[in-house]
């Protein structure tokens, strides 16, 4: 078998977690070559380590990540095609939803998958989820997007969510941010709202520290213990810039796949 052919069956083996010609010892670590780049797994564990390497994405799940490669994480907003550098009340208001769904007690795969679904129905503003009701959301949003367990709870805070956006702030998040003195009572104006908690508000507000003056939530500490863990000093770098975002993905998304 050529050397390239065989390399690419490795990244196919390590990215699905099985086995067909090749058997990968779980565990161990192995570099693989993909349309010319060097790409580093760990064999036996599930992919969702996401980083850009030369303007495509990739996925896998290094063994050691370094500062490099956290600094090209795709962000969650990015992978759910979401442009926050956009600075529009549309893009803010997806991220806002999907921040909802992402803050469930579910997994990534359910929130990412029902974020679609609201996206394949059309239910991108607080006013069209308000126009199709409890019983559209919960079927056939929430069950096309496996969103099961809780879609009931979810999706009555969603809509009680969106009521309150448009009574209290016009439905733009933009002006919520105006509206805030500083950065904690931007988080305590977002923690006002149904069901969104700590977490939640965490997820908004940190992919949009390079947008929002204002949006400066202090990492996780799963995710300060994982830099400490790297040997990573996060207060040497400036927390409003897109490569602390990045490398803050990079550490959320590392933690998750321990």
């Amino acid at each position: 078998m050529p050397a390239g052919k065989r390399r690419d069956t490795l990244i196919g083996t390590a990215t699905n977690s099985t086995t067909n010609s090749t058997q990968l010892t779980p565990g161990t670590l192995h570099f693989f070559g993909f349309e010319g780049v060097t790409v580093l797994a760990l064999a036996g564990f599930g992919s969702g380590f996401c980083f850009l390497e030369g303007g495509r994405r990739m996925t896998g799940i290094p063994m050691s990540i370094t500062l490099s490669q956290l600094k090209r994480t795709v962000l969650y907003s990015e992978e759910l095609g979401i442009d926050l550098a956009g600075k529009t009340d549309r893009q803010y208001f997806r991220w806002f939803l999907a921040s909802m769904l992402f803050g469930g007690h579910i997994s990534e795969t359910i929130a990412r998958n029902t974020y679609h679904a609201f996206e394949q129905h059309e239910l991108m503003t607080p006013k069209k989820i308000l126009s199709a009701g409890w019983d559209y959301l919960v079927f056939p949003v929430m069950r096309e997007g496996g969103y099961v367990r809780y879609d009931g709870r979810k999706s009555d805070q969603i809509l009680r969510d969106c009521r309150m956006l448009l009574d209290e702030y016009d439905g733009s998040l933009i002006r919520l941010h105006g509206m805030a003195s500083d950065k904690h009572d931007l988080e305590s104006r977002l923690l006002a709202f149904y069901g969104v908690g700590p977490v939640t508000a965490n997820i908004f507000l940190r992919e949009l520290r390079p947008h929002w003056r204002k949006a400066d939530p202090e990492p996780l500490p799963s995710v300060t213990e994982k830099a400490i863990e790297m040997g990573l000093d996060l207060d040497a770098f400036n927390r409003k810039t897109i490569t602390f975002t990045r490398i803050e993905a990079g550490l959320i998304r590392s933690r998750k796949e321990k």
